[in-house]
């Protein structure tokens, strides 16, 4: 929770520094690019409210609710970069229909180009903490600094270019990064789906079903969910305490039979 609450102090304070630059300047793509902070930073705050409800309200073992949780916090981060990319395709356009003059000044460029060397600073700590913690949310945040540090150099050189009179390098550099943006969130959005959905086929479904009953264990007694991490994972939730032994050799012919790798949740 504590990365969250970091992203979205960081992407507040980048929005509110970027709407500055952006009006100032009459720029399109950087003002697009600020509102695209400001969607990174609710995004955030939503995860940190959520998770640390989540936190406190949870029962100990209760392991497939929470990832189930994180998982679909990813959509809605996923959701809001595709609501930006949106956006910002419409400002676009619009100013390349109506084009008006970017106003150039060496100081907004500098405030860009710092913006832009956090954005890749912040992207290399999330990455670490991805590797340490191993979350999908931090996951999506680390692609997203990445991609922010892209469009920020795009609206760099954008701004730098208008100081030579060109109004609709402005709307064109702001098009093509609003395109970039929409072609990784629709990837993004389409992972996460699959993934929130827990899809399996529905063979190995009935293999597994067919197996808990091969190996005595009561389908009513149980619950089952998937989880996307490195390969799929399932969790069986019981009922009632299970016998190790018996659990460890259904999981091993799970395995066998589906290549899902099971784990025990108990409530």
């Amino acid at each position: 929770m504590p990365v969250c609450v970091f992203a979205f102090v960081s992407n507040l304070a980048l929005f509110l520094v970027k709407l500055y630059v952006g009006l100032s300047s009459n720029s399109i793509s950087i003002y697009s690019d600020g509102v695209n902070n400001m969607f990174d930073g609710l995004g955030a705050l939503l995860t940190a409210v959520t998770l640390g409800i989540l936190g406190r309200s949870l029962l100990v073992g209760a392991v497939a609710v929470k990832r189930k949780t994180e998982e679909l916090l990813s959509l809605v981060l996923s959701a809001l970069v595709l609501c930006g990319g949106a956006y910002f395709a419409y400002t676009s356009l619009e100013r390349l229909i109506y084009p008006t003059p970017v106003w150039f000044s060496m100081k907004y460029l500098y405030i860009l180009a710092a913006t832009a060397t956090f954005k890749l600073v912040m992207f290399f700590v999330y990455r670490f903490m991805n590797r340490k913690i191993g979350s999908s949310t931090v996951k999506v945040m680390t692609y997203d600094c990445l991609l922010d540090f892209c469009i920020t150099a795009v609206t760099v050189v954008s701004l730098a270019v208008s100081a030579a009179g060109s109004f609709s390098v402005d709307a064109v550099c702001g098009l093509g990064i609003s395109a970039v943006i929409i072609t990784g969130a629709v990837k993004m959005l389409t992972d996460k789906l699959r993934r929130v959905s827990g899809y399996v086929p529905a063979e190995k479904r009935e293999l597994i079903e067919d197996l808990l009953k091969k190996h005595g264990f009561e389908k009513e007694k149980t619950e089952i969910s998937f989880f996307y991490e490195e390969s799929i994972t399932g969790y069986i939730s019981f009922a009632d305490f299970p016998d190790r032994e018996r659990v460890e050799l259904l999981y091993k012919e799970i395995k066998q039979e589906t290549d899902i790798t099971m784990k025990t949740v108990i409530n």
